[in-house]
Formats: structure tokens, C-alpha cells, sequence
């Protein structure tokens, strides 16, 4: 086909339910929801299993339609029932606490007294960056301070871990109430 005969053509615009008006930019995608970390372990462990979306959803108590919104990230893990919860650990073969971290209701920071997480800066901050090792290895004061409160958390518990020291104060065991 020649160029004189494509010009002569007639153009197809299309308007309404079939497509954009003419000149008009098109939205761009949203970015797809992620699973949680939770969602993301048991999907691999009923692949390692062979089990299907329909297994696992029947495993867990829950309908498979459910399961693959909860999969897909479109539904939050973070407010999943105990019951859903618990079933999860045992299908992992994990204790019922880390279900609860990886699916997001309860964060790391929440092992933490009185928001001390909260607080990671002052004190902490200075222990570590004056340490004769991992003061080298700690970012700037500026730095720090745009960390999350998970990313601090971290970095101070591995420093209490490697070094045998203790900045935060944990809730690990309740205090006895009289």
C-alpha cells in the first residue's frame, strides 16, 4: 500500500465505551498490591507440599475465593482471626507468634517497653555509634532518623546480640500485678 493510498483512508476515532476521547492521556496502572510476607510463605509451602489454592484454603478454614484475595494482597492479613492465624502456624510449623508478625498484626516494635522503639535515637544511637566496632559501620545521626521504627528496632537488636548489651528494655515476660 502506497502512502497516498493510507491518507486516503478514512480515520477511526473511537469515543465512549470503547476507548478514550481523542487526545485524552489514559490513566496510568496502579501498582498491584503485595502479599504479605505470611501469604507469600504459605503459598511456597503448599508448592513444596503439592497442595493447591483449594487445599490450603481448606486447611486454613477459610474459602479459596478469600485465600486468593489474601494472596494476591488485595486483602489484609493483618486483621485475620486467631482461628485463621493458629492455622496457619501449624500448617508452617511455626509458633503462632510469627504468624502473627508475618501476617502484620503485630509488629516488632510492639516487643518493645513503653516506646522505647519509638525513642531510637538518643541514647541508643549514641551507644552504638561510639562503639570501638559498629560505630563505623552506623549512619549518620540524619540518616538514622529516617529509618523506620522496624529498621532501628533491628539494628539495635543485632547490636545487643553481637555486643551482650541491652538499650531496649523488652516485654518479654509480663510483670506481676499484686
Amino acid at each position: 500500500m502506497t502512502d497516498s493510498m493510507k491518507d486516503s483512508l478514512p480515520t477511526i476515532t473511537t469515543r465512549g465505551r470503547r476507548g478514550p476521547k481523542p487526545g485524552t492521556k489514559r490513566a496510568k496502572p496502579e501498582a498491584a498490591p503485595e502479599p504479605s510476607q505470611l501469604m507469600s510463605y504459605l503459598a511456597a509451602e503448599a508448592q513444596n507440599r503439592n497442595h493447591t489454592p483449594a487445599e490450603l484454603a481448606k486447611h486454613l478454614g477459610i474459602g479459596y475465593v478469600y485465600l486468593t484475595q489474601l494472596l494476591s494482597g488485595k486483602k489484609d492479613t493483618a486483621r485475620l482471626g486467631r482461628d485463621i492465624l493458629v492455622a496457619a502456624a501449624d500448617y508452617l510449623d511455626v509458633p503462632i507468634a510469627e504468624a502473627y508478625l508475618w501476617a502484620g498484626a503485630l509488629l516488632p516494635t510492639d516487643f518493645v517497653h513503653g516506646g522505647h522503639a519509638r525513642e531510637m535515637s538518643g541514647e541508643q544511637f549514641d551507644v552504638m555509634s561510639r562503639h570501638s566496632y559498629w560505630g563505623g559501620f552506623m549512619p549518620t545521626r540524619k540518616e538514622w532518623d529516617s529509618l523506620s521504627d522496624r529498621a532501628r528496632l533491628l539494628v539495635v537488636m543485632a547490636f545487643e546480640q553481637a555486643t551482650g548489651t541491652t538499650l531496649t528494655e523488652k516485654t518479654m515476660v509480663p510483670k506481676q500485678i499484686e
